[in-house]
């Protein structure tokens, strides 16, 4: 099998799971490139683990070029931003007093931390780091 039936399999399976027209192109044109030939088939493998929503989210976010830092920068769906940092304060400083008032939302956009809201019925948004 040549790269080029690779690639043709490639784009037919992005077709199949429902990505945009647009982002299939830009991930083509992405793949021309030798250091991002196998792009697509990263794109594939996080859109089976994460699903495809959490995907395109980081793409309209950070780049089809960046998928690469995926893993790294993703950190979960959380219902708000104050639920978010709140547990992620709590795994990183175990001893936090209990009579501290913090506003968890206003802290988090004091962070490097992304929110991209949800399509999910429930709501809530996507966590991305942004120093992957």
């Amino acid at each position: 099998m040549s790269l080029l039936d690779v690639d043709d399999d490639a784009t037919s399976l992005l077709q199949e799971v429902g990505l945009p027209a647009d982002l299939i192109l830009e991930i083509t044109e992405c793949c021309k490139e030798e250091w991002l030939r196998r792009l697509d088939w990263l794109c594939l493998g996080l859109i089976e683990e994460n699903g495809i929503d959490v995907v395109l989210a980081f793409v309209q976010e950070f780049g089809v070029r960046n998928l690469q830092g995926f893993e790294d920068s993703y950190q979960g769906i959380y219902q708000s931003k104050a639920d978010f940092l709140e547990e992620y304060m709590n795994k990183a400083v175990s001893d936090l007093p209990e009579f501290l008032v913090i506003d968890w939302e206003l802290s988090f956009d004091n962070t490097d931390f992304i929110w991209v809201a949800s399509a999910h019925e429930g709501g809530g948004g996507y966590v991305f780091g942004s120093d992957f």
